[in-house]
């Protein structure tokens, strides 16, 4: 039964005794986590992956969110520590504020009860600063210290995957991804169709943009690629992307790889597919290093609740402005050429649909990494607009 059926088992794999015939790849969200975790957890995390560097590869895809998402991870991190101490200054002036106010609701008409009033008032405000500035405040800088958002790992990482980085697809073959991506996720078949409703692009390689949508799918195509051709026996994939395209989930609770990648890479290539999160990798080859990490710790309520209260409107405001500069720009743009009796260029309209796409996502998008993305996307449009403008120029004469 099992040589019949044999994407639904798995064989164990001994992290700490692998061989030649054992690939260990990583996605990019993994990667990125060295700007979200501790410092003794980052220390860890590399001191793993050193341990197997041997067996480590990464596709194009994964180095190209790495890189595309590296500042705007360190920068959100950033941020998140500096909306956490003012929020927790807030929240003493608030509680201040109402035990005022519970004490003013005491109706005692005399002389001698307003003063002990006020006196109270007076001590409350007093106390509770003395506790935040002495005490609590201290306590919050010692958590949020523990990650070091100055600190930058990158060195590290770049020499681990040095020479061992997948290279970028053909624009024919990514053609090719991405329509079979679309039949695929209308059929719900992984992976990536959890993606199906993100519309921006990427540049992959030099001559082609990558809908976002299609990047889960185009690093697994690397990841069959790079199987089929170094003729692998295992594939270990390690990621904390938990969604249901990638991990089987029933009543509740995450069993495991889904079967059907199994089964596309073992009639592939002949590979078995595992995939383990970052804890489960780092204590599959290290001793003694349980449950260092908090799964999900970014999406905690307190965390979200400053996210969206102190960083998403204020960040959001001001990427819609820098839109609202950037439309103006594209209209005096075509003003100008159509005053030259000139059609606007086929280069400009192109630009315009990007401009028009990122818009409609910013519109939408309550999401803070999102919205970083997006700003960060409409600088680089900016940019390229004022390239191709001076090309044209160029060529007018």
């Amino acid at each position: 039964m099992k040589h019949t059926f044999n994407e639904f088992y798995t064989d164990y794999i001994n992290l700490k005794k692998i061989d030649e015939d054992t690939v260990i790849v990583f996605d990019a969200n993994t990667l990125l986590h060295i700007y979200r975790y501790s410092t003794i957890t980052v220390n860890t995390l590399l001191k793993a992956m050193e341990m197997v560097k041997k067996n480590i590869w990464l596709p194009y895809q994964a180095a190209l969110e790495f890189n595309r998402n590296r500042q705007t991870t360190k920068l959100s991190m950033k941020i998140n520590k500096e909306a956490i101490e003012k929020k927790s200054e807030d929240k003493i002036k608030d509680v201040t504020n109402e035990l005022k106010e519970l004490i003013g609701t005491l109706d005692v008409r005399s002389k001698d009860s307003l003063d002990t009033k006020n006196e109270i008032e007076k001590n409350v405000e007093v106390l509770l600063n003395k506790f935040y500035k002495d005490s609590l405040k201290k306590e919050i800088d010692k958590l949020l210290n523990i990650i070091n958002t100055e600190a930058d790992s990158l060195d590290k990482i770049v020499n681990l995957f040095n020479g061992k980085i997948g290279k970028p697809f053909s624009k024919e073959i990514l053609e090719d991804i991405c329509k079979e991506g679309k039949a695929r996720y209308d059929l719900k078949i992984p992976p990536g169709y959890m993606d199906a409703k993100k519309n921006t692009y990427t540049f992959h390689g030099k001559d082609y943009q990558l809908e976002n949508k299609y990047g889960d799918l185009v690093f697994w195509k690397e990841i069959i690629n790079y199987a089929k051709e170094t003729k692998k026996k295992n594939v270990v994939i390690v990621s904390d992307d938990g969604k249901e395209d990638w991990i089987y989930e029933t009543k509740g609770r995450k069993i495991g790889t889904r079967v059907e990648l199994k089964k596309e890479l073992l009639s592939e290539t002949g590979a078995n597919l595992l995939i383990i999160n970052t804890n489960t990798f780092i204590s599959s080859i290290l001793d003694d290093t349980k449950d260092l990490i908090i799964e999900n710790v970014l999406n905690s309520h307190l965390l979200q609740e400053y996210k969206n209260q102190i960083n998403i409107d204020k960040i959001k405001e001001e990427v819609k402005n820098e839109a609202r500069i950037l439309f103006e720009r594209f209209e005096e743009i075509k003003i100008n050429f159509l005053g030259m009796g000139i059609m606007v260029p086929r280069q400009i309209k192109h630009l315009e649909e990007k401009f028009l796409n990122i818009i409609s996502t910013l519109r939408s998008s309550d999401d803070f990494l999102e919205i970083l993305d997006l700003k960060k996307q409409l600088d680089e449009l900016n940019i390229e607009l004022t390239n191709q403008i001076k090309e044209i120029n160029l060529f007018l004469g």
